[in-house]
């Protein structure tokens, strides 16, 4: 596998950075923090997906990042002769064939799945073989014995056996514990078939007991059926006994109602005589109640002209008054209309407007100046607090402890980082105070903005004089509109004429109004006469409605007495008899008593063989699942057996596999250490825990240096990388090493790049990350990094002319 190019956009502190690679070693090189290993990141996150990032997914994103905008990377490599890409993003994924032009595998998934059968390797496999990370070589060095035995057993594939042996075993206890489970409380079969024979037998008999009740039954139910049918007669009888006494003392309620009814009528004839007489009596006066209605008429038609008139001539003086209001408000609302000059509105509006945005466009230039003073004062405050942190750390750890970046021990470099970071420490705090004086002046605004202020309120000032101008103009001229439109001063010089008409067609009518009190008193009394005879008039007017009433009543009288006769005789008819239908009720009851204790006797019966036969079918169950015990049984100590034999076998094959591990490595770390170390150390030994022993002159080196405890370190490393790829079935063409010097000196550092040189047969590319600046004249090509603070993200500042930055 080849890396051919990485296009990173928004990922991690790389806003827009592209990174072309050819072979040999191309080191990317960088202070902390300057983006380096999230390139790294990149390569693997594009291939692997989420599970190879650091942190979640929404911290890959880039804090500048437009809205939007995810974090994304377009990954090129070379594998078998063929050339593809992968372009990923937080949210999808895609798999191209680019010498095909075929899409290979789309979305995140699909492509995760893809990946690891194309390049045939896991993310862990990868990590182990592809990728020689700091932490992995530093761990390597402090590693006690235990802990370095199980890193490489797990890192060379021996762990996939411990954990195919640990699962063969624990199934073989779980086995062998379910054996003896069975064999505990499996017990004999023969109380088992005792138990079903007894069950059979008292199933036969609860039968014979259920069919002795059901014809008992039977029996019960014939006798209350009778008794049910001749208390039905019965209750017949009865019922139509009592529907035709209620009849015939219905019917003898309306006779009796009746001839109340005919005495009251014959009453009410008698005094309809008597009302004629009082209304012929009164007849002269009520033939005197048309003319006094007259002439009350004509009185109350000369009073109301009278008032009429009177209101004409108020009216007319109003309208009078009306025209002449309308005729001074045209006059006044046409001179202001006049007076308003819409041009010099006009101009001072615009006057104003340009003095608003230039003013606007001075405070958005300051503010915006501010914010950003404020930011850089923020960043740089943060920068120097994190220098800060780590110069407090190196101190307490001294000329022994490890750098905070790459764990490696300081040694004698302990005085230049210190120098190093303490002189950062001091720009980023200058840098920050310059910045908060900055923001501090560009808080209150320029003399050109307030001179600009106070024109702004002057040409507003104006302006608003204007508007309320024109807001009077344009009240005159909706006065003038709604006096010319709505036509108010003709239609009131119409009414005024039509009021003095009126006046004019009035007739002349004399009103008394002694008289009209003295018609209007006669009326009175006749009406309170006819109100009085209205009794009379009202039972006159009934004579012949009470006649026929009359009529209907005797009818009613004798149609009653016809249904009383008609009554009795039903009730004769239906021979219903008192006492009879008592003895039919207490047999009856009798009969549902006895016909209730025979469906319980049967229920009972009933209830015991279910009881029976679900003891007849556990038995049965009972002898079926000890059948079906045994059989297991049977298949369990046969699997038993497999999982010990498999057991055996498997812990035989990890022996023999760990015994080929230890012989190979030495060999291949032997010859990585005779380079690094330029023939000091000819060969190394591995103890049975996997401690590398040097030999120096043929003779096991009892102490070395803590340089050569790395070179032993990293060999080991490079080794188990090698060793994967080889067992694996994959040629190892491409090696990266993250931050792989540590401690070591520029004499050592050059030794891992020149044993890198000769191993060009294996590892045609080589990526080597480091924050070593001298290691840019060691490399074949150099890509250098750095933090460009006031953008807040990563800026390549040398490289090859294949590798590119995109602005």
């Amino acid at each position: 596998m080849k890396i051919l190019s990485v296009h990173l956009q928004n990922f991690r502190l790389h806003a827009d950075t592209q990174v072309d690679f050819t072979d040999g070693i191309t080191g990317i090189i960088g202070s902390n923090e300057s983006g380096k290993s999230a390139l790294l990141e990149a390569i693997v996150w594009a291939l692997f997906g989420a599970k190879a990032t650091r942190g979640t997914m929404g911290g890959l994103r880039w804090w500048g990042a437009p809205a939007r905008r995810t974090a994304s990377v377009t990954l090129r490599f070379e594998l078998g002769g063929k050339v593809y890409r992968i372009d990923r993003s937080e949210s999808t994924a895609t798999l191209h064939d680019e010498a095909g032009g075929l899409v290979l595998a789309e979305s995140t998934d699909p492509v995760n799945k893809e990946v690891p059968k194309l390049i045939g390797m896991t993310l862990e496999q990868f990590s182990a073989s592809y990728l020689v990370l700091q932490k992995d070589v530093a761990r390597i060095a402090s590693m006690g014995p235990t802990d370095r035995q199980a890193f490489v057993r797990s890192v060379m594939g021996v762990g996939k056996i411990d954990t195919g042996l640990d699962a063969c075993r624990k199934r073989k206890n779980k086995v062998a514990n379910e054996i003896e489970g069975i064999e505990a409380g499996l017990g004999q079969r023969e109380p088992l078939e005792q138990a079903v024979t007894f069950a059979e037998a008292d199933y036969a008999r609860c039968h014979a007991e259920v069919e002795a009740q059901e014809q008992s039954n039977a029996r019960a139910t014939e006798a209350l059926q009778g008794a049910t049918e001749a208390l039905a007669d019965s209750t017949s009888r009865k019922e139509a006994h009592e529907r035709h006494a209620l009849a015939r003392q219905t019917a003898q309620d309306a006779r009796d109602a009746a001839i109340l009814e005919v005495e009251r009528l014959e009453a009410k004839l008698a005094g309809v005589e008597a009302a004629q007489g009082r209304l012929d009596v009164s007849a002269p006066a009520f033939a005197l109640v048309d003319p006094l209605r007259l002439e009350r008429d004509q009185l109350k038609d000369a009073r109301a002209t009278a008032s009429e008139r009177r209101t004409l001539v108020e009216r007319e003086g109003e309208l009078v008054q009306q025209v002449a209001e309308i005729e001074e408000a045209l006059a006044s609302a046409r001179a202001v209309v006049e007076t308003y000059d819409p041009d010099v509105y006009e101009a001072a509006n615009v006057r104003a407007g340009e003095l608003h945005r230039t003013l606007d466009a001075l405070r958005v230039e300051r503010q915006t100046r501010r914010a950003n003073r404020l930011a850089a004062a923020q960043h740089h405050t943060e920068r120097a607090a994190e220098l800060a942190r780590k110069i407090a750390v190196i101190t307490e750890a001294g000329v022994d402890g490890s750098c905070p970046t790459c764990t490696r021990r300081l040694g004698d470099q302990f005085a230049a980082v210190m120098e190093y970071l303490e002189g950062d420490e001091r720009v980023e705090r200058e840098l920050a105070i310059d910045a908060g004086i900055d923001a501090e002046d560009l808080d209150s605004p320029s003399d050109d903005e307030l001179s600009l202020g106070a024109e702004v309120i002057e040409a507003e000032e104006e302006v608003e004089r204007l508007v309320a101008a024109r807001k009077h103009r344009d009240a005159a001229a909706d006065v003038i509109r709604e006096l010319e439109q709505g036509r108010r001063l003709t239609t009131a010089q119409a009414s005024l004429a039509d009021t003095r008409a009126r006046l004019a067609a009035l007739p002349t009518l004399t009103f008394s109004p002694e008289r009209l009190s003295e018609v209007e008193a006669e009326l009175g009394r006749i009406e309170e006469l006819d109100r009085a005879l209205a009794p009379d008039r009202a039972l006159v007017a009934q004579v012949d409605e009470t006649r026929e009433r009359l009529a209907e009543r005797r009818a009613l009288r004798e149609q009653a007495i016809l249904q009383i006769e008609e009554a009795e005789a039903q009730i004769a008819y239906a021979g219903f008899d008192a006492t009879k239908h008592e003895t039919l009720v207490v047999k009856e009851a009798g009969a549902r008593a006895t016909h209730g204790d025979t469906r319980v006797a049967l229920a009972r019966a009933q209830e015991a063989g279910r009881g029976v036969r679900t003891r007849l079918a556990d038995a049965v169950r009972a002898v079926a699942d000890y059948d079906a015990r045994a059989h297991r049984l049977i298949e369990l100590r046969e699997e038993h057996r497999v999982h010990v034999l498999t057991d055996r076998r498997l812990a035989e094959f990890r022996a023999a596999i760990v015994a080929t591990i230890r012989p190979e490595m030495e060999e291949l770390m032997s010859g990585f250490v005779h380079l690094l170390t330029d023939g000091r150390h000819e060969s190394v030994t591995l103890t049975d825990d996997f401690q590398a022993v040097l030999h120096e002159s043929g003779v096991p080196a009892e102490v070395v240096s803590g340089g050569t405890e790395d070179i032993a370190a990293l060999a080991m490393r490079l080794a188990i990388s090698q060793m994967i790829a080889e067992r694996a079935g994959h040629p190892l063409e491409l090696l990266i090493l993250d931050e792989p010097f540590g401690s070591l000196d520029e004499t050592r550092r050059g030794s891992v790049l020149a044993l890198l040189r000769r191993l060009r047969s294996t590892f045609r590319q080589v990526i080597v990350i480091s924050h070593v600046a001298e290691t840019r004249d060691m490399v074949d090509h150099a890509v250098e990094f750095e933090f460009d603070e006031p953008a807040g993200r990563t800026r390549l500042v040398s490289g090859p002319a294949a590798i590119l930055e995109v602005a």
